[in-house]
């Protein structure tokens, strides 16, 4: 495996961050510039910031945000106004390039049908409600807060970022909102099942699609996860983490 992380004294390398750590503790205890955490020195380091720089900068506002220890990142938005504004920004455009001929086209719209589901309702992640829409979304959310503690502010379900793609069948174009956003890592995530054979392989041809559409959206990452199995998104999580 390709070394990922660099010890900021010694310059060994390491293939994850998490091994860097270990390493620092063991033979450099001490050496961490007064007010930051190692995990935020290697960081600084690695994207070549200051070693003792503090603060990251709002991808919306350039404001400063704080360090995130549980993610290993700077926030990347300032304040929850700017979580909203973040989402409001990509519905925004999307109306601005295809308009607004009519109210299932609103991705809004769609998600308020979606609440009012029987199979619909709320998870209170760490004090942060996020809506379901299925058992398949509700086991996401239960994963990613209770196996791997995630920080709630990071995740966004359903996912802000609407998809742009043509369908197959009728040659126009069409739009979907992904299951969720994991921000830090720019992370599209699609909580599949693959227990109904006879529906997936007849809307096969829109999932390709779609899945080509998201492929060439640059500076993002995608991945799908079936049936409750979480060990192709746990792998690609480590691989973000480390890139």
């Amino acid at each position: 495996m390709k070394p990922k992380s660099l010890c900021p004294v010694c310059r060994r390398r390491y293939t994850s961050i998490e091994a860097t750590l270990n390493h620092l503790d063991s033979e450099h205890p001490g050496c961490c510039p007064q007010g930051v955490t190692e995990k935020q020195w290697l960081f600084n380091v690695r994207n070549k910031l200051p070693p003792a720089n503090l603060f990251g900068k709002s991808i919306l506002s350039g404001k400063n945000t704080p360090w995130n220890e549980k993610l290993g990142k700077y926030e990347r938005l300032a304040s929850e106004a700017e979580r909203k504004e973040f989402r409001a920004l990509f519905v925004k455009r999307m109306m601005k390039v295809h308009g607004k001929s009519t109210l299932l086209r609103d991705p809004d719209i769609q998600k308020n049908m979606l609440r009012k589901r029987k199979i619909s309702g709320k998870y209170n992640f760490q004090g942060v409600e996020f809506d379901y829409t299925g058992s398949y979304e509700l086991d996401f959310l239960r994963h990613i807060d209770e196996v791997m503690n995630w920080d709630p502010k990071d995740l966004f379900m359903p996912c802000p970022i609407v998809i742009d793609y043509i369908c197959p069948r009728d040659g126009k174009w069409h739009f979907y909102i992904p299951d969720a956003y994991i921000q830090s890592l720019s992370l599209i995530i699609e909580i599949k099942s693959q227990d109904n054979k006879f529906y997936r392989k007849r809307d096969l041809d829109i999932e390709t699609a779609k899945d080509k559409a998201v492929s060439k959206l640059k500076k993002l990452s995608y991945v799908k996860i079936y049936d409750k199995d979480y060990s192709e998104f746990m792998s690609v999580i480590n691989e973000l983490k480390n890139s």
